[in-house]
C-alpha cells in the first residue's frame, strides 16, 4: 500500500512539472550575491536593463527556463513596482530587455593595458598582500536584446508622497 501511494505522489510531482523557485529566490540572497555577484536592475521609460550574474542565468536554463521567461521572473519577483518611469503594476507587450551578464574574475584577470584598475591592484596587493587577490565581478560590455511579453502575477498599492502646500 505504501508503495502504491509513493508512486502516485511520485507521478503527480512528475506531472507537474519543474519547480522554478530555487534558482529565482537565491538570485539576490546574501549567499547568492557573495559568490555571483548582485543583480541590477535599471528601469528607462521604453526599456529596462537587467544584470544578472552568469551563474544564475545557468541555474534558471537547468530548471527548464528560457532566457525570456528567466528574465520576465526576474522583473516580476525583483523589479520596483512604483516607478514613474515604466509601471510594472501592468503588463507590457513586447517590453524592451537588456541582458547583460556578470562574471567572477580576479585581480590576475584585470589587463596590464587598463592603467585605474591596474593601480587598484597594486594598492590593494601594498596594503593587504597577506590576503590574497579578492575577487571581483565584472559585466561584460556588450548585452543582448530581448523582448517580452511581461505579465504581473501580482499587484501592490503604489502611494505618492503628498505635495507640500504653500
Amino acid at each position: 500500500m505504501k508503495l502504491i501511494l509513493s508512486a502516485a505522489a511520485l507521478a503527480v510531482l512528475l506531472a507537474s512539472g519543474p519547480v522554478r523557485a530555487d534558482w529565482l529566490a537565491d538570485a539576490w540572497s546574501d549567499q547568492s550575491v557573495r559568490r555571483n555577484g548582485s543583480p541590477a536592475i535599471t528601469i528607462g521609460r521604453n526599456s529596462i536593463h537587467v544584470v544578472l550574474p552568469e551563474h544564475t542565468l545557468r541555474q534558471a536554463h537547468a530548471e527548464g527556463m528560457t532566457t525570456e521567461r528567466a528574465v520576465g521572473d526576474f522583473l516580476e519577483k525583483y523589479g520596483q513596482r512604483c516607478s514613474g518611469l515604466l509601471d510594472l503594476n501592468a503588463r507590457h507587450a513586447a517590453l524592451k530587455v537588456k541582458l547583460s551578464l556578470q562574471t567572477r574574475s580576479s585581480f590576475d584577470d584585470i589587463p596590464d593595458g587598463d592603467a585605474v584598475l591596474a593601480e587598484m591592484k597594486a594598492e590593494f596587493l601594498k596594503r593587504y598582500s597577506d590576503r590574497g587577490s579578492p575577487v571581483l565581478f565584472t559585466v561584460a560590455p556588450d548585452h543582448v536584446e530581448l523582448t517580452i511579453d511581461y505579465v504581473p502575477t501580482r499587484q501592490v498599492r503604489c502611494v505618492a508622497p503628498e505635495m507640500p502646500s504653500s
